[in-house]
């Protein structure tokens, strides 16, 4: 059994029934930073089949870069046959750590997501030149999306994988099997306990609540369909969560905030919502949303969505940033409730047949 060692700056929550999952295959070790105190994200602290280590990550530029200062001290202690890094510049010790793997002859393979989307035309080309500086002396790249392989590709990686990114779809199609089977009282005690209003059209966002998110660009967009309730699932500072409220007071929209939430919770909350709207940057939120059969309106995110979202089939894709049409979407949607269930389980079965834990995990360990 191959040894891997998964290098990771920020041990995201989403990421560990993933790494459980692939530990049943290779003989995995784990290790994890942590994150930038500008960060809102959760973190998991423990595996339960995967050996964990501890990065030591120093924060440079307010953040900007960032340098894993034990990363030889791990490398030495597991002794992987292959280290997987995340493939980016800013993580300045990466060079360090390639040079020291190709000298003693352990494989360095990247993981990511490919070109941020969103930077302008400079900031774009110098990243890309930057980026050739590390990922050509990379043995492999293992790719979230098409899209990033793509992009990889043009920056020089010859030998490239997509294992397609995705949440823990076992959970969500347990969780979503079950509540399926709810009668009409189970599903009143549900939505009397989130607040949510079973007459109105229900539009819901998962994911962290920063203004990259573009989320009070949404609510703006929902204040103007008729019969609407917004219910936003994540956690987010308390100053862009409170002008969110307030954006919401102004508009007169019926807003529900639940925080982060997870397991059984987040697959009620998705249970009664009618769509999942993803207004900007994001990708494995989509793969979420899927897993419990709902359709999903997007525009550009993480590379994903060109996988995951056929236009018209399970779902409607806009232009990016243009919120007429995405108020045009919306209302399209919303119009058709048969449609609209036909749309979301379209959605779920793409998850079943293609891009699911399972499969990503399969298509990493052949990468490997």
């Amino acid at each position: 059994m191959k040894k891997i060692l998964i290098m990771q700056r920020v041990g995201a929550i989403f990421r560990k029934p993933f790494f459980e999952l692939l530990a049943d295959y290779v003989d995995l070790t784990v290790a994890i930073g942590g994150k930038h105190d500008n960060e809102n994200m959760v973190e998991f602290s423990c595996l339960k089949k995967a050996k964990l280590k501890r990065s030591n990550i120093n924060y440079l530029l307010g953040g900007k870069i960032w340098a894993d200062t034990n990363w030889k001290e791990n490398l030495i202690s597991v002794n992987p046959d292959v280290v997987v890094i995340t493939p980016t510049p800013r993580m300045i010790s990466n060079y360090a750590l390639i040079r020291y793997c190709k000298k003693n002859g352990i494989k360095v393979v990247g993981w990511g997501m490919g070109e941020m989307p969103g930077r302008h035309f400079i900031a774009r080309n110098f990243h890309s030149w930057l980026q050739r500086t590390l990922v050509c002396k990379l043995d492999a790249m293992v790719c979230y999306s098409t899209t990033a392989q793509k992009y990889y590709k043009s920056v020089g990686v010859k030998n490239t994988f997509i294992a397609h990114n995705s949440v823990d779809t076992n959970e969500a199609l347990e969780h979503y099997n079950s509540l399926k089977t709810k009668g009409a009282e189970d599903k009143e005690s549900i939505s009397n306990k989130y607040s949510i209003n079973t007459y109105k059209k229900r539009i819901i966002f998962v994911g962290r609540l920063i203004e990259s998110k573009m989320i009070h660009k949404l609510l703006e967009v929902c204040s103007e369909v008729e019969n609407t309730q917004v219910i936003v699932v994540g956690s987010g500072s308390d100053c862009y969560v409170n002008s969110l409220k307030t954006l919401a007071r102004a508009k007169e929209l019926d807003v529900i905030f639940t925080g982060h939430r997870s397991g059984l919770e987040l697959a009620e909350l998705f249970f009664l919502s009618d769509v999942f709207v993803l207004p900007s940057l994001g990708g494995l939120a989509i793969n979420h949303a899927m897993s419990y059969g709902k359709p999903v309106i997007v525009s550009e995110g993480d590379g994903t969505e060109v996988d995951l979202v056929r236009d018209g089939f399970n779902g409607f894709i806009f232009s990016q940033q243009d919120w007429e049409d995405l108020r045009s979407c919306l209302i399209k949607a919303l119009s058709n409730k048969t449609r609209l269930i036909a749309m979301g389980e379209r959605s779920r079965q793409i998850i079943d047949e293609e891009i699911n834990l399972n499969t990503m995990v399969t298509s990493y360990v052949e990468a490997l």
